[in-house]
């Protein structure tokens, strides 16, 4: 009788054992996190994706960079010498090489006293009469490369149906005027013309 009892009473704690080892378990099943079930992206989506990212990124940098130099432009606009602005200062706003190549002519010029080759040594805008209250018209960015741009620049000039072709040049971070409308060209070839 004592050993049905004893027989009795593990079955009866092995019973409340199991029942309490799965209870556990499925309470620990039912607070387990479910897993994301969303496709993992591949290898090959994501590349394509930093690429789409990355070439959106370089879009808006150069937009940037494009609206910057546009307003240097303008400000160096204010220098170009012109009948509507006769108190201008090109070489403030020339690289070191042009703005040595233009005093050079320009002094080779006033020199000789040659109408012609002061002319050509000159930046030419506005030719006789200026257009009443002249100003930019627009600005069209034509290439940035590294530090050296190119960009066109029409001006309401009358006399002067084609806009004008600036060549610029980035130092120490500041963009200078390196070229106006083949100005460089001509100013060689005054030197040329005078040198003694």
């Amino acid at each position: 009788m004592k050993i049905n009892y004893l027989i009795a009473g593990a079955v009866l704690l092995c019973c409340s054992c199991g029942q309490k080892t799965a209870s556990s378990t499925d309470s620990d099943t039912a607070s387990a996190p479910v897993a994301d079930t969303a496709p993992a992206i591949s290898a090959e989506e994501k590349a394509q994706e930093d690429s789409a990212l990355a070439a959106k990124e370089a879009e808006q940098n150069e937009e940037a960079e494009k609206q910057a130099l546009e307003k240097r432009i303008r400000e160096i606009w204010k220098q170009i010498p012109c009948l509507t602005n006769e108190n201008a200062h090109p070489e403030r706003v020339m690289t070191p090489e042009f703005k040595k190549l233009y005093s050079t002519a320009n002094g080779n010029a006033e020199y000789s006293g040659d109408m012609d080759l002061m002319e050509q040594a000159s930046f030419c805008i506005d030719y006789q009469d200026p257009t009443p209250g002249a100003k930019i018209v627009w600005i069209k960015i034509d290439s940035i490369d590294g530090d050296n741009a190119r960009a066109t620049v029409k001006y309401s000039d009358r006399n002067v149906p084609q806009p004008h072709k600036l060549k610029l040049k980035r130092i120490n971070g500041v963009w200078l005027l390196d070229d106006f409308d083949n100005l460089r060209k001509n100013c060689r070839q005054v030197i040329n013309m005078t040198a003694a």
